[in-house]
């Protein structure tokens, strides 16, 4: 043995897989909770994912074991293999927001790090959320881990309980990256409703790598629509009172009819609005009633109807 070292950090960690080529290199592969692993020509400088407990790491050690040639965080890394060339084949399972599902898969690093290899694309971060006034979502498409050549990346939008044509506007295109380009982005128009609705989300995904380029785990994001921080509307009413020499006066049983004018001494109207700012975002109806009282007593009555519906 010429030479034997680890990387390691001031937390603990779990060197997993190993693997050398001739001329004599080695690379290494595990798990680590460090937040202050060492870093030699990273593709990923922070642990991904403050939820998660800890990440995979890739190091290469030079000929002699003496210094790193790589050294970086990476969403996968249970076991690392080489080619004849001396690239490493990283593989594993990884869980990452915003389900945590457990997935496998594979990615390339270069002989020299991420500098010789195409890259790999991500979406960051997993979730945003917006406005619908914003009239579009921006999402950002990032590369890493190489940025040789000319790649490109199909992106694609989803529905969740916000729907294409009536909440957003279709979206699907190709994006191209140039010889070391490293950020790209798209839009998602928002479709603007007066509806009463809650907050709604859909999905946009990458898929189809093309050029060399492939994907990472973050390759997705939750986008949500937020309705409800949007100020509610409202609807004035009016109508006429008549056949009442004596005078009126108007009251009402519900807190969300607003009434302005609530009195006359003969003939007259009433005027108000419905306030829906207090309530719940969930589908429900309510009814309310407008009562008009004269001095001797008789009352007519309005009934008012409201539907709160999350669909347009």
């Amino acid at each position: 043995m010429l030479a034997a070292s680890r990387p390691r950090g001031s937390s603990w960690h779990l060197g997993s897989r190993g693997a050398a080529h001739g001329p004599p290199q080695c690379q290494h592969a595990g798990s680590t909770s460090s937040l202050d692993f060492p870093l030699k020509n990273p593709f990923e400088v922070l642990l991904p994912d403050s939820q998660q407990f800890s990440d995979y790491f890739i190091a290469k050690l030079n000929a002699s074991g003496t210094d790193l040639v790589y050294s970086s965080y990476q969403h996968i890394g249970y076991t690392v293999g080489l080619d004849a060339a001396g690239a490493a084949y990283l593989a594993g399972i990884q869980s990452l927001p915003p389900t945590y599902n457990s997935q496998a898969v594979i990615a390339k690093v270069g002989v020299s790090g991420p500098g010789d290899t195409a890259g790999a694309f991500f979406i960051a971060p997993a979730s945003q959320m917006v406005l619908p006034s914003a009239g579009s979502a921006t999402v950002n498409v990032g590369r890493a881990g190489g940025l040789s050549g000319t790649v490109s990346v199909r992106y694609s939008a989803q529905d969740g309980t916000a729907f294409a044509g009536i909440d957003y506007s279709p979206t699907a295109n190709t994006l191209t990256f140039q010889d070391g380009e490293t950020t790209k982005g798209f839009s998602v128009p928002l479709i603007p409703s007066n509806a009463i609705k809650g907050d709604e989300t859909f999905t946009v995904s990458l898929s189809n790598p093309g050029g060399g380029g492939v994907l990472t785990l973050d390759s997705q994001q939750v986008i949500t629509v937020c309705n409800t921080l949007m100020p509610r509307p409202t609807f004035p009413f009016t109508f006429t009172v008549t056949g009442a020499p004596g005078g009126w006066v108007a009251s009402t049983d519900a807190g969300w009819i607003v009434l302005l004018n609530v009195q006359g001494n003969a003939d007259g109207t009433v005027t108000g609005y419905v306030d829906t700012s207090n309530l719940p975002n969930l589908p429900a109806s309510y009814q309310g009633t407008i009562t008009v009282q004269t001095p001797d007593g008789s009352k007519q009555k309005v009934i008012l109807n409201l539907s709160m519906n999350q669909a347009p």
